[in-house]
């Protein structure tokens, strides 16, 4: 009698009985990190990210459309930057589980069995930060809109402000994805301007901070964004207008 009770409440409580099949999926679906180097242009760039960051002299020219954290898409054994990789995959996998579990029980409340074997295949599919990173985004807006609860809408902009800081479009897609639900529904329909007015300023709090802790100075936080419009637009000084045969490079 009292071990049925103690299952019961088990079952009940979410947060126990969410994190257990969470902690699961990550010990099911741990990453494979050798470390190793690559040849070719990718290779390069990411065994330069990977430098870059554990030598600290990120000066202000970071890559076009990548960012200081860049090289959490691709770890290497470059100083701590592996373990630095992992911790960061592990937690972002460990969210997007318990989250989904969240929003499975407060949407469609679907067999959990059913739910875990659809994060197995997600994270054994899809190891990139980036999407993983939009999956967490999506799940946290779907959680605002049911629990009113703005600590996800905080997470959000933390969020997003990190995908800024690896690679621009993970930024550019986080933004356009919750875009609709902070202007049209927060804003427009809900007129909560002091929460919008709120996420501004953590958001802006948060860039500088990071900023100035990974640059040291606020002109690497400008350049950092001017080289994301540049490769957004199609800027280059040195892009020929005629690609026809007869083009030349200046």
């Amino acid at each position: 009698m009292q071990i049925s009770k103690i299952v019961q409440s088990f079952i009940k409580n979410k947060t126990v009985s969410f994190w257990t099949p969470t902690c699961i999926l990550i010990a099911l679906t741990f990453p494979v990190v050798t470390g190793d180097f690559v040849y070719g242009l990718d290779g390069s760039y990411f065994w330069a990210h990977n430098y870059i960051f554990d030598s600290g002299k990120f000066h202000n020219e970071s890559s076009l459309i990548y960012g200081p954290l860049a090289f959490l898409r691709h770890p290497s054994a470059v100083g701590n930057n592996m373990i630095y990789g992992v911790l960061c995959l592990t937690v972002i996998k460990a969210l997007i589980a318990f989250f989904t579990f969240l929003v499975n029980s407060k949407y469609k409340n679907w067999n959990l069995i059913i739910v875990f074997i659809v994060l197995y295949f997600l994270f054994t599919i899809s190891t990139t930060i980036d999407y993983l990173l939009l999956v967490l985004v999506l799940l946290l807006i779907l959680l605002h809109n049911k629990s009113n609860k703005h600590f996800y809408l905080f997470l959000v902009v933390l969020i997003v402000i990190e995908g800024f800081y690896i690679k621009n479009s993970i930024g550019i897609s986080a933004v356009a994805l919750c875009g609709y639900y902070f202007v049209f529904v927060l804003l427009y329909k809900n007129k909560q301007f002091k929460l919008i007015g709120m996420l501004a300023v953590f958001a802006i709090t948060i860039l500088i901070f990071q900023g100035f802790m990974l640059f040291g100075n606020f002109q690497g936080i400008i350049n950092m964004f001017q080289n994301y419009f540049y490769s957004t637009s199609g800027f280059s000084e040195n892009m020929p207008l005629d690609v026809g045969p007869n083009s030349t490079l200046h």
